[in-house]
Formats: C-alpha cells, structure tokens, sequence
C-alpha cells in the first residue's frame, strides 16, 4: 500500500500521530506552491492562537517512539506537527483561488482520507517507574509531559504561571530525591514532582483525555500511604510536638522528639528531611505547615 498522497500535482508523505493525521510546514509550503517558511512564519506569529495537543504537536525524538512516526525524521530540536485544525487556523490567510482547492483537496483527500499508514513495528506505551519523595508516590515532569502527550517546557510553564503546588527539587532535596529513585537521570539539576494530589491540581489547567486520566489514576492506583493514612499520621506528629513544646526548646529530649515527628512528616511527604526543629518559627516549620494547610483543605474539598 503507498504512503504517498497527491494534492495539486504534488505527492506527500502520509503522516500520522496517534492514528490522526498530521501534515508539516514543509508539507503546506510545499502543495501550497508557498515559498520555503512560509507556514512556519504565519504559525510563529500567531502561535497564541493555537493550542498544543489540538491543533499541534511537538514531536521530539523521545515521545515518537511509541507512536508509530516511521515516515519522516525528527530533528533534535524537534518537529511541529499541525491537526487538520491546526492546518485549517493556518491558511486562512491564504485567500487566492488556488488556496482554496488545495484546501479542499487536502482535507478531503488527506485528513479524511480511511487509509492508514502501513505500521512498520510494534508501538509500545510510556510506563513510568514508581518514584516515591518520601512515602508520596509522586510523577515527575517528563512523566506526565509522556502521559499527557505534551511537552516538559509547557507543563513547567502552567505550574509557574498558575503558581501550581508541587515539589520543587534542587539542590539537596533533588540528589535526596535522585539517591532514593535510581531511574531519574543524574543530569537533572531542576525538576517539578508531584503526588495525586498535585496531580489533580495541574489537570485542572492542563488539557488531558479520558486516556491519559486512566493511566494516572493506575499509577497511583500503587500501593502507598492512604490520605486517611497520612492524616491519622499527621495528628501523631502534632502531638509529638506538643510534647516536645511542653519539655520546653533546645533540649536532647525535645531535640528528639522533634527528629521523631519530622521523620513522620518525611514519610507522608511534607518535608525533605528529618530535622529537629520544625518550630513555626523556622523556614522550615513554615513550609511544612503551609503544606498541611493545603493537605488538610485539599481532603476537605474531596470530602464535601
């Protein structure tokens, strides 16, 4: 079976991602009869309108492989692929008569075409290792760019526009995190981690399919601390420091105490590292805190 479809006297390459098809800058220049970088300027101008997932992908040499792309090659710095959405947003600026029946030619002899690429291999599905940041079952950022079917720079960019919570690990938190989770890369020095909670935080402002929900869901389907678990455990560590408060600062006996109830917050994932003064009064003591506030009105939310 060929892979090659005529419009307007021109042959391309029948493309496809995730059984939908895709066509190239290259590809519209090209049947357009447009001189060569004319698509990929008209996009980089109005890039805002266009939405990643919907009217384009960005195809990198990692999150092709399981997709079946056998027709063309992807550049190290990646490939924008457009939806027949995507293509359709594009030229609507290209208004001669000529624009038109490629249009048409391309959208009913191409996008709506029921012939399919002849696969060439087995395609295989992302499954991300377990990773755990304390006793959280946590993804990371390349992890759910995979399941999401986007890119790590767009999911960094959604937690820092909308001040999404999460795990910042750098520094000691991060080679904390590398030592306890032998499959995050060591050249990682930044990275975004998130437990089902978090999760659920950033699905609310990132586009997803009933799909890539599924798939999430399994992965923390993995045995771990309930959050009636780490809320039974959270009341344990408040009563520990309380004791450790009535025996009064810096003392070994509070000192201890204070190791024994960090140590629980270290399971449950609130804090980093075990230490012996979590007081409110430390930066600490402050962050842990506020990520019991969240915790605590996060589980209120489900609850109502």
């Amino acid at each position: 079976m060929s892979n090659l479809v005529k419009i307007n006297n021109q042959e391309i390459t029948l493309k496809e991602w995730k059984g939908q098809r895709v066509v190239t800058f290259a590809d519209i220049d090209y049947v357009h009869g447009r001189p060569k970088g004319t698509a990929k300027r008209n996009f980089s101008e109005n890039k805002k309108h266009f939405i990643e997932g919907e009217d384009y992908i960005l195809a990198t040499v990692e999150n092709t492989k399981k997709y079946e792309i056998r027709s063309f090659k992807i550049p190290p710095r990646g490939l924008i692929l457009l939806t027949e959405t995507g293509y359709l947003m594009l030229v609507k600026s290209f208004t001669d008569d000529l624009a038109w029946t490629v249009q048409r030619a391309l959208v009913n002899n191409y996008f709506k075409s029921e012939k399919q690429i002849v696969p060439t291999s087995k395609s295989t599905e992302y499954k991300p290792t377990v990773k755990r940041y304390g006793a959280d079952l946590v993804l990371v950022t390349k992890d759910l760019a995979e399941m999401l079917e986007t890119s790590v720079e767009n999911i960094c960019s959604i937690v820092k526009k909308n001040d999404i919570w999460c795990y910042r690990l750098e520094n000691d938190s991060l080679k904390k995190f590398k030592r306890d989770n032998p499959s995050v890369p060591g050249t990682i020095n930044y990275m975004f981690a998130f437990n089902k909670e978090m999760t659920i935080g950033l699905l609310k402002h990132i586009r997803h399919s009933k799909e890539s929900l599924e798939k999430i869901e399994t992965y923390f389907n993995v045995t771990g601390l309930s959050d009636y678990d780490k809320l039974k455990l959270i009341e344990l560590a408040k009563d520990i420091q309380n004791v450790s408060n009535n025996r009064g600062y810096n003392t070994p006996y509070a000192n201890m105490l204070n190791i024994v109830a960090s140590k629980i917050y270290v399971d449950c994932g609130f804090l980093s590292d075990v230490t012996d003064d979590i007081s409110i009064n430390t930066s600490v003591g402050t962050c842990t805190y506020q990520k019991l506030i969240n915790f605590r009105g996060n589980l209120k939310r489900k609850l109502i």
